[in-house]
């Protein structure tokens, strides 16, 4: 239906991630051209972590609250309290039954509990998700963990759902937001 040749494409440096996309432009016949808003998954690549991102050390002059050495010049949950002017600490605040909040993870980007708790005992926060959307693995997965960790840091008495999408599109997580009873 849209007149294009699909082809699977491997990444050079990243093995595993192979995705198919379209090979030559697509068109819609007009009669359901019309219908259309959107055509996703068919030309757009996801951007892969270079391979050269692994060992990193901090620059930053300020202190580390966190009790992991390796966080010594790094951007950790008190250097975003002080530069954002939230509390320092895990204090309990007035949250309602109507506060909430989500991330979303694609792409086998998972999270480990205890990677969680490591995090939250060394910087001192509560750092626990509440819900997950889609698939649960118990496997470590760099974004997944950074995402949670920060959002927990800054807001941890607000329940946190992570949902979960297996592909990298927008459009289908899209669709799965709409089709949640309550988003």
């Amino acid at each position: 239906a849209l007149n294009t040749r699909l082809h699977t494409f491997q990444h050079s440096e990243h093995a595993s991630a192979a995705i198919v996309r379209a090979g030559a432009p697509y068109y819609l016949p007009a009669k359901i051209a019309e219908h259309v808003t959107m055509v996703g998954e068919l030309l757009q690549f996801p951007r892969l972590p270079s391979k050269g991102l692994s060992n990193l050390k901090g620059s930053g002059q300020w202190p580390n609250s966190c009790e992991a050495k390796g966080c010594d010049g790094l951007v950790t949950p008190s250097v975003i309290a002080k530069r954002y002017k939230l509390p320092d600490e895990d204090v309990p605040a007035q949250a309602t039954a109507a506060n909430s909040m989500a991330v979303a993870e694609f792409q086998f980007q998972f999270f480990k509990d205890e990677d969680l708790k490591r995090f939250g005992d060394s910087c001192h926060r509560s750092v626990k998700v509440d819900h997950v959307i889609g698939e649960e693995r118990q496997s470590g997965g760099v974004e997944s963990e950074l995402d949670i960790e920060y959002i927990k840091a800054v807001a941890s008495e607000i329940p946190l759902t992570v949902i979960y999408n297996g592909q990298y599109s927008l459009l289908d997580w899209a669709n799965q937001i709409h089709s949640l009873e309550s988003p």
